[in-house]
Protein backbone atom coordinates (compact mmCIF):
# COMPACT_ATOMS: atom_id res chain seq x y z
CA UNK A 1 0.00 0.00 0.00
CA UNK A 2 1.25 3.39 -0.89
CA UNK A 3 1.27 5.89 2.09
CA UNK A 4 0.78 9.96 1.24
CA UNK A 5 0.91 11.46 4.64
CA UNK A 6 0.55 15.41 5.93
CA UNK A 7 2.97 15.55 8.91
CA UNK A 8 1.52 16.86 11.65
CA UNK A 9 2.57 20.64 12.79
CA UNK A 10 2.02 23.32 16.24
CA UNK A 11 1.74 26.82 15.74
CA UNK A 12 0.64 30.06 16.97
CA UNK A 13 -1.86 32.67 15.54
CA UNK A 14 -0.07 34.75 13.29
CA UNK A 15 2.52 32.39 12.57
CA UNK A 16 3.47 30.30 9.29
CA UNK A 17 4.15 26.92 9.85
CA UNK A 18 5.77 24.50 7.15
CA UNK A 19 3.37 21.14 6.24
CA UNK A 20 5.08 18.68 5.34
CA UNK A 21 3.97 15.43 3.18
CA UNK A 22 5.81 12.14 3.27
CA UNK A 23 5.56 9.24 0.84
CA UNK A 24 5.94 5.61 1.98
CA UNK A 25 5.37 3.31 -1.14
CA UNK A 26 5.64 0.02 0.86
CA UNK A 27 8.00 -1.20 -1.91
CA UNK A 28 5.75 0.07 -4.77
CA UNK A 29 6.99 1.77 -7.83
CA UNK A 30 5.52 5.43 -7.63
CA UNK A 31 6.56 7.65 -10.26
CA UNK A 32 3.49 10.23 -9.59
CA UNK A 33 1.38 10.93 -6.76
CA UNK A 34 -1.51 13.56 -6.11
CA UNK A 35 -3.26 15.19 -3.24
CA UNK A 36 -5.48 17.58 -1.56
CA UNK A 37 -4.82 19.51 1.57
CA UNK A 38 -8.49 20.93 2.66
CA UNK A 39 -8.22 23.26 5.75
CA UNK A 40 -10.41 25.59 7.19
CA UNK A 41 -10.02 29.16 5.40
CA UNK A 42 -10.98 31.34 8.36
CA UNK A 43 -7.37 30.04 10.27
CA UNK A 44 -5.47 29.29 7.31
CA UNK A 45 -4.17 31.04 3.79
CA UNK A 46 -1.76 29.38 1.50
CA UNK A 47 0.54 30.84 -1.52
CA UNK A 48 1.45 28.13 -3.77
CA UNK A 49 4.45 29.71 -4.37
CA UNK A 50 5.38 28.84 -1.11
CA UNK A 51 5.63 24.74 -2.14
CA UNK A 52 8.63 23.18 -2.86
CA UNK A 53 9.27 19.64 -3.81
CA UNK A 54 11.93 17.53 -2.30
CA UNK A 55 15.04 17.38 -4.85
CA UNK A 56 15.38 14.17 -4.64
CA UNK A 57 12.36 13.30 -5.99
CA UNK A 58 13.33 14.41 -9.45
CA UNK A 59 9.74 15.63 -10.51
CA UNK A 60 8.30 18.81 -10.98
CA UNK A 61 5.45 20.39 -8.16
CA UNK A 62 1.91 21.43 -8.99
CA UNK A 63 0.03 23.48 -7.03
CA UNK A 64 -3.28 25.25 -7.12
CA UNK A 65 -5.45 26.88 -4.72
CA UNK A 66 -9.20 26.83 -5.16
CA UNK A 67 -11.18 30.32 -4.15
CA UNK A 68 -13.21 30.15 -0.62
CA UNK A 69 -16.42 28.42 -1.30
CA UNK A 70 -19.48 30.66 0.93
CA UNK A 71 -20.81 27.25 1.28
CA UNK A 72 -18.16 25.37 2.69
CA UNK A 73 -15.68 26.68 5.45
CA UNK A 74 -13.36 24.20 4.70
CA UNK A 75 -11.86 25.73 1.38
CA UNK A 76 -9.67 26.78 -0.53
CA UNK A 77 -8.02 23.43 -0.65
CA UNK A 78 -4.57 23.20 -2.47
CA UNK A 79 -3.87 20.42 -4.84
CA UNK A 80 -0.18 19.43 -5.53
CA UNK A 81 0.62 17.26 -7.44
CA UNK A 82 4.03 15.03 -8.25
CA UNK A 83 3.98 14.90 -12.22
CA UNK A 84 5.47 11.89 -13.45
CA UNK A 85 8.36 13.66 -15.59
CA UNK A 86 10.48 10.52 -15.97
CA UNK A 87 9.63 7.27 -15.09
CA UNK A 88 12.22 6.90 -12.25
CA UNK A 89 10.43 6.23 -8.79
CA UNK A 90 9.61 8.62 -5.76
CA UNK A 91 11.84 7.59 -3.30
CA UNK A 92 10.38 6.94 0.77
CA UNK A 93 10.71 10.68 2.75
CA UNK A 94 9.40 13.82 2.18
CA UNK A 95 7.73 14.32 -0.84
CA UNK A 96 7.02 18.24 -0.58
CA UNK A 97 6.33 20.71 1.64
CA UNK A 98 4.39 23.94 1.58
CA UNK A 99 3.64 27.27 4.20
CA UNK A 100 0.31 27.33 5.59
CA UNK A 101 -0.02 31.03 7.52
CA UNK A 102 -2.38 30.98 10.69
CA UNK A 103 -4.42 33.99 10.44
CA UNK A 104 -3.74 36.58 13.65
CA UNK A 105 -7.37 36.11 14.67
CA UNK A 106 -7.56 32.26 14.73
CA UNK A 107 -8.41 31.24 18.10
CA UNK A 108 -5.71 29.08 20.12
CA UNK A 109 -7.18 25.37 18.97
CA UNK A 110 -6.16 22.00 17.39
CA UNK A 111 -7.48 22.26 13.31
CA UNK A 112 -7.43 19.20 11.25
CA UNK A 113 -5.80 19.63 7.66
CA UNK A 114 -7.95 16.89 5.45
CA UNK A 115 -5.84 15.05 3.01
CA UNK A 116 -8.10 14.15 0.24
CA UNK A 117 -7.91 13.28 -3.54
CA UNK A 118 -5.31 10.59 -2.68
CA UNK A 119 -3.74 9.08 -5.69
CA UNK A 120 -0.51 7.40 -6.80
CA UNK A 121 0.49 6.12 -10.33
CA UNK A 122 2.95 2.87 -11.37
CA UNK A 123 5.72 3.01 -13.94
CA UNK A 124 3.20 2.21 -16.33
CA UNK A 125 0.81 4.60 -15.95
CA UNK A 126 -1.58 2.77 -14.06
CA UNK A 127 -2.76 4.36 -11.38
CA UNK A 128 -2.96 2.54 -7.88
CA UNK A 129 -5.81 0.78 -5.90
CA UNK A 130 -4.14 1.01 -3.03
CA UNK A 131 -2.95 4.02 -1.42
CA UNK A 132 -3.97 5.61 1.70
CA UNK A 133 -3.31 9.03 4.08
CA UNK A 134 -3.15 10.18 7.22
CA UNK A 135 -4.37 13.81 7.80
CA UNK A 136 -2.43 16.25 10.49
CA UNK A 137 -4.41 17.45 13.51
Amino acid sequence: MVHLDIAAVTGAPGQTVRVSVNIRSSGFPTVATGNDITYPNDVFSLDPTSCVINTATRKTLVVSVLPPDPYNPRTPRSGPTCRRSEPRSIPDGLLYSCQLVITPSAPVDTYDLLNDGIVAFGADGAEYEFVTGRMAS
